[in-house]
């Protein structure tokens, strides 16, 4: 079997990798969020979030795929009172990829939070069925 498949798979991930950075570089603040797929509905398993103002070197991120579940980056700008940001949805399992989808929403900053603990867009995309990127999958 030839490797090409995936030498694909490893462009492709640098190439989502590198613009997930590449925006993480011009923001303000990011969270990643990983939900399990079954359970989306009680929240992130876990979250990490990163401020440039507390500290600077957080916002030089290395973008991973080493997980299985939904991954999420909102990548957030804040002018005074509102924010904007871009949520980066990846879906893995057993290492190989499901779904993708991006997004953008803006908002009152004091909301902020509660759009990360309760967000609707996370769970209408976890119910999509996995992306069929195989030959047949193609054709139909």
């Amino acid at each position: 079997m030839s490797e090409k498949p995936y030498e694909l798979r490893s462009l492709m991930q640098g190439l989502v990798a590198g613009e997930i950075e590449r925006l993480i570089g011009m923001a303000d603040l990011y969270v990643f969020a990983l939900y399990d797929p079954e359970e989306v509905d009680a929240g992130p398993m876990d979250f990490r979030a990163y401020d440039r103002e507390d500290d600077p070197a957080s916002m030089q991120a290395r973008v991973s795929f080493d997980y299985d579940g939904i991954g999420v980056w909102y990548i957030c700008n804040r002018s005074e009172d509102r924010y904007s940001l871009r949520k980066v949805l990846v879906r893995l399992a057993e290492g190989r990829f499901v779904h993708g989808q991006v997004d953008g929403f803006e908002g009152p900053w004091d909301d902020f939070a509660r759009m990360l603990s309760d967000d609707a867009w996370v769970k209408a995309q976890a119910g999509k069925p996995a992306a069929d990127l195989t030959a047949s999958g193609a054709a139909a």
